[in-house]
């Protein structure tokens, strides 16, 4: 029923609406013999016309009166006007929590405070044996005094018509009331069991989730699938959602939160005490036990570790007057997947960001805290490769999907800066500029951490031998950095540089990326050993003998050359651990059980069959040599791997024309990068087709042998498909040319359609298109898939998706493309790397019994890092 201004109930006159629920009306009103404010609400009239459900209500009205607390609303009175009930309540200025909640989460100090000030008030009614029941955002207000529960007087008469309605499936949007209803709700209500006050801590739960993360605890389409939820789903860990949150506020939640009562808190007092503690600031105690344990148990592992593998850090005590402060050395060995790349401490040494693969979900970044042993994801980060820190230690920047990154420690979704397309490193200064490599053969680009359009900083001097520069590091000051030149032997190695100057000063010649401690030390990778050597970083002038500081630190076969190590400002040492690592050419059977090896350690990549299958092709480092070339690895009995290409840089993606007879590759020149021809038996010179001022690659040949599909890397635009003329003019005919990436293009077996990897829906996928490109297109991947490759027959394509797992996609037809059901097959154990790089790590044989697959051995990367709090470099370093 509606009520207008100036009607009575009794001695409360109304003066104008509040708002309208589930559970009735809403009304300002005055108490005439008081003459206080107060606020009315008149029951629905299916509730007030049933007298047994009247007389429950009044009598546990009286109850709720007594309570006096300063986190209730007060329940003043209670009354009947003609055929209307209704209740008298305290009129509150402020805005209900889930108004609040529209504008996102509530700051966790804040919301540590109201939900303590919640779990009071639920504890003082709890020790009189009311139960709330509808505990919700709707039910709380925010005043200026603090939180405020309402509706303890209609809890329990609602009960009924709740559990009724539950099982409907009509869609949240439309249900008014009752959908706040159904997501609090423990689970024993909804299966119409008797509750009690352990209810209203399930509701607390998911109440508390909410306001910390912004995020239903238990969301969904439908009431159907919001209760399927809470009856047999758990959410997402709060940790998860915001990664530096405390970890005891993980287990306040999932104890609210656990589906069997007897599991959960047994009083609303001891939830507060719990919740006052965190917000204090104090350790919880069950996990600091629990961590005193686990520290003493990887205290006797790493000592062991570190003697048995010979990787003992050369700790020794400073030679100054004060005590020292002890050095605290730890092994962290992630339980929860296979570690990639290498750990990155942050600057303060709280953190450390590293890549997982994990067990389950996919790839991508992982914050492990140095205070709490916890370690946790960080959301929207798939596919994230060779992170960095932000100077303040609030951001972390990262490469994926052929763009560079950031995202905040906070929990907000990752940020675009620019696009880059293949990188090699990056660094972040002080100034708010990002130093970093956008391909494996460019210079360093210049970019501000708040977005924009990169800037040239440094450019290759081919002339003179090099290759890339890559890897860099900002000094302290933020003018000066550390970069890597890859190349010639007189050219390659560590330099000094200074922004706005084109002078440079190589340091540490053939040295591949040196990190600056800043106590005064430049921290290197010689060999398979870690060295420490004084340096100042103002003149770029090294200091005294370098001194091992830990030995057998092991080598990367990753794409990016990535170091193993990183320093924080307090001198916070993380060291990834396990010997040298080596790709071995594999064939595998559709399980992926190894049936025997195609070519002995080496690091070849882009394996590509010939029309025969008798041979295969393959560009890289074949072990012993020092260049890379193209090699063809003969896969009759008895075959030996020969090498193609003499030239002095390295050769890469080589494909087979369809007649066999030649191979089409990529590789630097002089003059930039070309693509270039050369017969298979070794005869006559290397054919130049086409020379690029930036990186191209060679992706395939067409099948009637007049095209070879490639893509070249642009600075403004990204990667970019191209169809180069094999006809005597070498015209290169833009095939998909975007503002986003597109990369991995191969050729059907009919010729009519090209397969290829596009990162235009923010992560890169697979998708189909024509030949000649007409807009027809299919995506056969979702959430993220890589290296596409063609059954012989037409009748199937395969490609990598985002947890590395090598997946079988049927097609059914070919006029037109219709694409039938996906089998994962097994798992490639391979390095880490971006979904836009040229690498291929597989092949398909024709009858696609086998795959030449190329996959690590010895380390795996599944051992972990070492940790030396307050490390001291050795004194012969200084």
């Amino acid at each position: 029923m509606s009520l207008s201004p100036g009607t009575k109930l009794g001695p409360y006159v109304i003066e104008s609406p509040l708002g309208a629920g589930g559970m009735g009306e809403v009304y300002r009103a005055k108490d005439t013999r008081l003459g206080r404010d107060v606020a009315v609400k008149i029951l629905p009239a299916h509730l007030s016309q049933n007298p047994e459900v009247r007389e429950r209500f009044e009598r546990e009205a009286r109850a709720i009166s007594s309570l006096n607390h300063p986190h209730i609303c007060t329940l003043y009175d209670i009354g009947r006007e003609g055929d209307a009930d209704y209740f008298v309540m305290e009129l509150l200025d402020g805005e209900s929590l889930a108004t609040r909640l529209e504008r996102g989460p509530v700051k966790l100090d804040e919301a540590l405070k109201i939900a303590g000030q919640i779990a009071d008030g639920l504890a003082a009614a709890h020790r009189q044996g009311i139960v709330h029941r509808d505990l919700k955002p709707g039910n709380i207000v925010l005043t200026k005094a603090g939180a405020k529960i309402l509706d303890f007087g209609v809890a329990k008469l609602k009960e009924e018509q709740v559990v009724d309605m539950a099982t409907r499936t009509t869609p949240l949007t439309s249900m008014g009331a009752m959908v706040g209803t159904v997501q609090y709700m423990a689970p024993e209500q909804l299966e119409g069991k008797p509750v009690d006050q352990r209810a209203d801590l399930f509701a607390f739960g998911a109440l508390l989730y909410e306001m910390v993360t912004g995020q239903r605890a238990f969301p969904g389409q439908s009431q159907a699938s919001v209760i399927a939820s809470i009856l047999t789903t758990e959410p997402r860990p709060v940790s998860e959602v915001i990664p530096t949150s405390p970890a005891a506020l993980d287990r306040v939640i999932k104890t609210c939160l656990a589906k069997d009562p007897e599991e959960r808190w047994h009083g609303a007092g001891d939830l507060a005490r719990e919740l006052k503690w965190i917000a204090e600031g104090k350790p919880d105690p069950v996990a600091k036990a629990k961590r005193g344990s686990s520290r003493e148990k990887v205290a006797w592992s790493a000592a062991m570790a570190f003697l048995l593998a010979a990787v003992v850090l050369a700790f020794r005590s400073p030679t100054r007057a004060e005590k020292a402060i002890p050095t605290t050395r730890f092994s962290v060995v992630p339980s929860q997947g296979t570690l990639e790349g290498p750990p990155v401490v942050s600057p303060d040494g709280r953190f450390i960001a590293y890549v997982l693969n994990p067990e389950a979900g996919n790839p991508g970044l992982w914050l492990h805290s140095l205070e709490t042993g916890d370690a946790k994801p960080l959301n929207g980060t798939e596919g994230a490769r060779q992170p960095f820190w932000s100077p303040d230690g609030k951001w972390i920047a990262f490469f994926a999907q052929g763009r560079l990154k950031k995202v905040a420690l906070t929990g907000e979704p990752p940020v675009k800066i620019c696009d880059a397309a293949d990188a090699r490193g990056g660094t972040w200064g002080s100034g708010g500029d990002i130093l970093f490599s956008p391909t494996a053969a460019s210079g360093l680009f210049r970019v501000s951490a708040a977005g924009g359009t990169p800037a040239v900083l440094t450019r290759n001097d081919a002339s003179a031998g090099e290759q890339s520069h890559r890897m860099p590091t900002f000094l302290p000051d933020g003018k000066h950095y550390l970069y890597t030149a890859s190349g010639s032997s007189d050219r390659g190695g560590v330099y000094w540089a200074t922004l706005g100057d084109d002078k440079r000063k190589r340091l540490l010649p053939d040295i591949t990326g040196a990190k600056y401690d800043e106590r005064g030390y430049l921290v290197f990778r010689r060999g398979g050993a870690l060295m420490a050597q004084g340096f100042d970083p103002d003149r770029g002038e090294l200091r005294g003998d370098a001194a091992v500081i830990a030995a057998d630190v092991g080598t990367d076969p990753q794409i990016t050359a990535a170091d193993r190590f990183s320093i924080s400002r307090d001198g916070t040492l993380a060291l990834r651990k396990g010997a040298s690592e080596q790709m071995r050419l594999t064939w595998m059977d559709r399980t992926g059980k190894a049936l025997g090896m195609v070519a002995p350690e080496h690091s070849l990549f882009e394996p590509a069959f010939s029309p025969d299958e008798t041979h295969l092709a393959a560009g890289g480092t074949l072990a012993g040599a020092t260049e890379g070339a193209v090699w063809i690895v003969d896969l009759r009995p008895g075959g030996q791997i020969s090498r193609l290409t003499f030239g002095k840089r390295e050769a890469e993606t080589a494909n087979f024309a369809p007649d066999g007879r030649s191979v089409v590759f990529s590789e630097p020149t002089e003059k930039g990068f070309s693509l270039a021809r050369k017969s298979t038996d070794g005869t006559g010179e290397e054919e130049t087709l086409v020379v690029a001022q930036h990186p191209i690659w060679a992706d395939g040949v067409s099948p009637d042998g007049k095209f070879v599909i490639c893509e070249q890397y642009e600075p403004e635009t990204g990667s970019d498909l191209y169809l180069l003329r094999l006809d005597g003019s070498h015209e290169m005919v833009p095939y998909r040319k975007t503002a986003n990436n597109e990369t991995h293009a191969t050729f059907s077996p009919d010729g009519r359609y090209v397969a290829y990897v596009s990162d235009e829906q923010g992560i890169a996928d697979i998708f189909v298109e024509t030949v000649p490109a007409s807009g027809s297109r299919w995506q056969v991947s979702t959430g993220g898939g890589d290296q596409p490759a063609w059954r012989a027959d037409g009748k199937a394509l395969y490609y990598m998706n985002i947890n590395r797992m090598l997946t079988e996609v049927e097609i059914k037809s070919t006029s037109p493309l219709t694409l039938g059901a996906q089998h994962p097959l097994f798992r490639l154990v391979v390095p880490t790397v971006s979904l836009t790089g040229p690498r291929t790590f597989f092949a398909v044989t024709r009858s696609a019994d086998r795959f030449v697959v190329n996959t690590l051995v010895g380390d795996q990367g599944k051992p972990g890092f070492d940790v030396a709090l307050n490390w001291e470099p050795p004194v012969a370093a200084k």
